[in-house]
């Protein structure tokens, strides 16, 4: 919601993760899960896959567990270019459908802004299937779209992702982060919310980035170190 990556730098965070889904209508919008459900949303008129409605019945329809409404990835984007400092924004591609063609058209938007104004901000498209992967490899000029790949560094390599982003439970892996770095590359990790762990990896890891639900656990281990 509009109100959390309002909030997100009270809680330590510089960058968000942003779930990204699609209308009937070819709106793409922030949302969790497949489904509306009571575990994100208050009960409501329209129920199924959240992607079986208009933008029009979502924005009207579908209000949040603490009441705020569904936003548009335009308005979130413009928020955090406009109201925040946040400096790294991860857009995890969840629809069923390809998103990547208009989710591009607003990346690209966004971040020739934030050039404008001499804003620090990196957008990145994310890749965690293999179906995303292969649909931003079939982009004309996919390798100068700035992306963030969740597989094998050989895939990241090929796609010429700007980040490689392994689930933390895969281990340190401080070999492979070196090398993404000796190719001008980040490393992030996700999603590291267990505080033995997180002090570990900001011990003995090399990453670039922590995703947690916990940001100011990772604040914390980063300023005490």
């Amino acid at each position: 919601s509009i109100e959390i990556i309002n909030r997100a730098e009270s809680y330590g965070a510089t960058g968000i993760e942003m779930d990204v889904h699609v209308s009937t209508d070819g709106v793409p919008f922030l949302y969790h899960d497949s489904d509306i459900n009571l575990r994100l949303t208050q009960k409501s008129v329209i129920w199924g896959k959240i992607e079986d409605f208009s933008w029009a019945q979502l924005s009207a329809f579908i209000t949040l567990k603490n009441g705020e409404k569904i936003p548009s990835l335009r308005e979130a984007l413009e928020f955090v270019l406009e109201h925040t400092t946040l400096k790294f924004v991860w857009l995890d591609l969840k629809s069923e459908t390809n998103e990547i063609p208009m989710v591009i058209e607003l990346q690209q938007e966004i971040l020739q802004r934030a050039e404008t104004l001499n804003r620090d901000l990196k957008i990145v498209l994310g890749l965690p299937t293999e179906d995303k992967f292969n649909s931003l490899m079939a982009y004309p000029g996919f390798e100068n779209i700035p992306s963030l790949c969740e597989l094998d560094v050989s895939l990241v390599r090929q796609v010429n992702a700007n980040v490689w982003a392994p689930r933390w439970t895969e281990g340190i892996q401080t070999g492979l982060v070196q090398e993404m770095h000796n190719e001008g590359r980040l490393a992030f990790v996700w999603t590291l919310d267990e505080p033995a762990f997180v002090e570990s990896y900001m011990r003995d890891g090399d990453f670039d980035g922590i995703l947690s639900n916990y940001p100011s656990l990772v604040a914390y281990y980063h300023y005490i170190r």
